[in-house]
């Protein structure tokens, strides 16, 4: 079996002066594909012959043509083609480097990042793309760079959780942490590139608005000194937290949880809190217990992290489970005389239908580490020791 690869249309093509002799040599976007195992590197046929219409004749200048037996490179018979063979790539892929466009600056695609490998991931040949993922079988958007092209398993939302994602806000706050996947973003080759060694982060398309959402990982912190009184049903048991769910083909994020469930149940604080650590403590245990509440649709176990100091309260939220991105109030507790407690409706960031979700501003940190088991087109895992990049959102 055999599989075309490459026509004329790849390579430069130079005379010597008389005419006598050519040099072929590839263009910038094109190689040669090989392995990093010795007994999978293909061999090579050179021939003359069109791809399109079979067509073998070729002419000298004087308009002498010959449609067979090409080749005449020993001193037996005349061949047909020119078989040869080609080294082992064994060098393991890096990360040279990440952009983070953004949308206040004109991105063109909207906070998206170009992460910059040190060899090209993706070998577009005339009959096949080759690439880590191509198998198209389970486990095969583990070993992708990106979306590969017909693929039903390594897809631009499959690959897109490949990139594990760090934003951190002028100042040290985490805005958020977890996978370009868990926010539905995309993964693609950057056509823009034609060494094919860069892969484009695409943000997701919100599909509903919402207000001050908190994404994975991302602190919201209340300064003040809380307490509860002892009456009980008296503002504490006020609380609706909505979680941001996300569809199940990731088609966009929704301003509710999955499955039609809109909020959690309202939570209850304990009464006679004197302090902000007691009162983390209870918040704590009753957002989790609202969350696994949702049972099939509850995000993974205990998500919630109430931390507290003397002036402040500090809640995260972190699901692994793949269902939801973040969470806001959606109903906040009641003060009353005698106790004082934490309201979550201000800051994080907003969604708007139709449009990218604004994941990072300018000035932001954006930092990406890449899974090492990532595959360049030889089948080499990217190198562990060179497998992240940071820079300042532009």
């Amino acid at each position: 079996n055999s599989t075309q690869i490459w026509d004329k249309d790849a390579f430069n093509i130079s005379w010597n002066s008389d005419d006598t002799e050519v040099t072929f040599s590839f263009k910038e976007e094109k190689l040669l594909p090989t392995d990093k195992d010795s007994n999978l590197v293909p061999d090579y046929n050179v021939a003359f012959r069109s791809f399109s219409g079979g067509d073998r004749i070729f002419k000298d200048k004087s308009g002498i043509s010959r449609s067979e037996k090409h080749f005449k490179l020993t001193d037996g018979d005349f061949e047909e083609s020119y078989k040869f063979a080609i080294k082992t790539d064994e060098a393991k892929p890096t990360i040279t480097g990440i952009t983070a466009e953004t949308t206040e600056n004109g991105g063109n695609n909207g906070d998206a990042i170009r992460v910059r490998y040190s060899e090209r991931m993706i070998i577009y040949t005339r009959d096949i793309s080759i690439a880590g993922g191509m198998e198209n079988t389970a486990g095969s958007d583990t070993k992708a760079a990106a979306a590969y092209p017909g693929g039903t398993i390594a897809t631009s939302t499959a690959t897109a959780k490949n990139y594990n994602t760090t934003v951190v806000k002028t100042g040290g706050v985490t805005a958020y942490s977890g996978t370009w996947g868990a926010l539905c973003g995309t993964a693609v080759y950057d056509t823009t590139d034609l060494t094919h060694k860069t892969v484009l982060l695409l943000p997701p398309k919100a599909v509903a608005t919402a207000n001050n959402i908190y994404l994975l990982n991302s602190p919201n912190t209340v300064a003040g000194s809380f307490t509860t009184d002892a009456a009980a049903n008296n503002g504490e048991n006020a609380l609706v937290i909505q979680l941001m769910g996300v569809p199940a083909a990731c088609g966009g994020i929704v301003a509710a949880a999955v499955a039609g469930l809109q909020t959690l149940t309202a939570v209850n604080l304990d009464e006679s809190l004197t302090s902000n650590a007691a009162v983390a403590t209870s918040l704590q245990t009753q957002l989790n217990l609202a969350a696994a509440a949702l049972g099939a649709n509850a995000p993974s176990a205990n998500p919630f992290t109430v931390t507290s100091t003397t002036t402040s309260i500090t809640v995260s939220f972190n699901d692994t489970s793949g269902k939801y991105i973040g969470w806001r109030q959606n109903a906040g507790f009641v003060n009353a005389t005698g106790q004082v407690l934490p309201q979550f409706n201000t800051g994080g960031i907003t969604l708007t239908a139709g449009q990218n979700i604004d994941v990072y501003q300018p000035g932001d940190t954006v930092r990406i580490k890449v899974n090492s088991t990532v595959l360049d087109p030889a089948g080499n895992t990217l190198d562990s020791s060179r497998d992240n990049a940071s820079a300042n959102a532009s």
